[in-house]
């Protein structure tokens, strides 16, 4: 029975300007959560196609240069082909979109108390177009991932003439159209909210840039900040004991407005 992964059910594999290559085989999902096929795993005579994937840190370089691009304020076309694949991995059903592009792009939440896994959130669209019996009878292999999990909790935010050592979380750094990057917060602890208070105050701009790494501390990914600015920081909420002592270390939050952004692997 098919599912909302393909017919069969061995997974999507997307195919980029000819150059194909799968992605992780995890399911693609369109808005409202439905699945980009129809369960029914019949051919459909349209498809909306735009949905979202989700990439773990590994997937070939046309992908990161389209990312790439995006991020820079591209908005490049791309042929992409999607094929519905079987548990052997052959091609059932295949959809054909001449003049795809990036939407939305959201880099993972992270913390460094988290195990979760890292995720890029991407959101692909281009015009309708119908599913159709696949005519490749090639096998299509799953990019093999790396040994070293990518989790949320190895980064490093680096802010031009500021100590960044007890920032704790960071939100997913969001990109909501080409070149635009969306505000994102920052969780800093108290003995270090003394310089970001006087950022405040001047609100100029700051170079900074920020680094993804797997638990082996290689690096996934890094997104490099020209003009980073200061918004607001909201003060810390936590309620004093019955001793008129701090129960904890309460954090602040601290606004961050990126303005422009730049992305390189590794």
């Amino acid at each position: 029975m098919a599912d909302s992964r393909g017919q069969g059910s061995g997974g999507f594999v997307i195919e980029l300007n000819a150059d194909r290559a799968s992605l992780l085989g995890q399911p693609l999902t369109v808005p409202g959560g439905q699945p980009l096929l129809p369960s029914s795993g019949a051919v459909s005579p349209t498809s909306t196609p735009k949905f979202s994937t989700e990439w773990g840190g590994s997937f070939p370089s046309p992908f990161y240069d389209w990312l790439a691009g995006f991020i820079g304020g591209k908005s490049d076309l791309k042929r992409i082909r999607i094929f519905a694949a079987d548990f052997s991995g052959k091609p059932r059903l295949e959809l054909e979109l001449p003049s795809a592009q990036l939407a939305h792009v959201v880099f993972p939440d992270l913390d460094a108390a988290s195990t979760e896994l890292a995720r890029i959130r991407a959101v692909i669209q281009a015009p309708p177009a119908p599913w159709t019996k696949s005519a490749s009878g090639s096998v299509v292999t799953p990019l093999a991932q790396p040994t070293a999990k990518w989790t949320s909790a190895q980064f490093h935010l680096s802010i031009a003439g500021l100590s960044t050592a007890k920032v704790s979380k960071i939100d997913g750094v969001s990109f909501v159209a080409p070149g635009k990057c969306a505000q994102f917060t920052i969780t800093v602890h108290p003995l270090e909210i003394a310089p970001f208070n006087a950022w405040l105050k001047t609100k100029e701009p700051r170079q900074a840039t920020l680094v993804y790494y797997r638990p082996n501390l290689q690096p996934v990914c890094t997104l490099a900040f020209p003009a980073l600015r200061i918004a607001a920081i909201d003060a810390p909420t936590a309620k004093a004991d019955t001793r008129g002592v701090q129960a904890t270390m309460a954090k602040y939050i601290v606004h961050l407005t990126p303005g422009s952004a730049t992305f390189a692997t590794g």
